[in-house]
C-alpha cells in the first residue's frame, strides 16, 4: 500500500500530544527518516515490534518509521519472550524492536 497525505503537512505544524509533550510535524518526519535509514529499512523490511504505542518510541517504531521507508511492521502485545524468535519465523520479519 502506499500513503499520501491529502495535503503536505508544514513542518512547523503540531502533530502530536503525548505525555504532556508536544512534537511537530517536522520533526517527527526527521526521527522517522533517521530511524529507518539508521537500520537500513526498506519496501523489504518487516519489523516484529513490542514496543508499546503509548509513548513516542513506540509510535515512530510502530508506525512513523516502517511509512516512511515503505517497511511493514507486525505489532505483538503482551509478548511471551520465549516465543519470540518462532514468531519472527512465522512472521517472517528480518527486525526486531526492542532489539535482543
Amino acid at each position: 500500500d502506499t500513503f499520501l497525505p491529502h495535503f503536505a503537512p508544514q513542518p512547523e505544524a503540531p502533530a502530536l500530544e503525548i505525555h504532556g509533550r508536544h512534537l511537530k510535524a517536522g520533526t517527527l518526519a526527521d526521527h522517522a527518516q533517521r530511524v529507518a535509514a539508521a537500520d537500513s529499512w526498506n519496501s523489504t523490511t518487516r519489523v516484529l515490534s513490542t514496543i508499546d504505542l503509548d509513548h513516542e518510541d513506540g509510535i515512530l517504531i510502530n508506525l512513523l518509521a516502517p511509512l516512511a521507508a515503505g517497511a511493514s511492521v507486525v505489532l505483538v502485545h503482551n509478548a511471551d519472550p520465549d516465543l519470540m524468535e518462532r514468531r519472527a519465523r512465522t512472521e517472517r520479519t528480518n527486525h526486531q524492536y526492542p532489539q535482543a
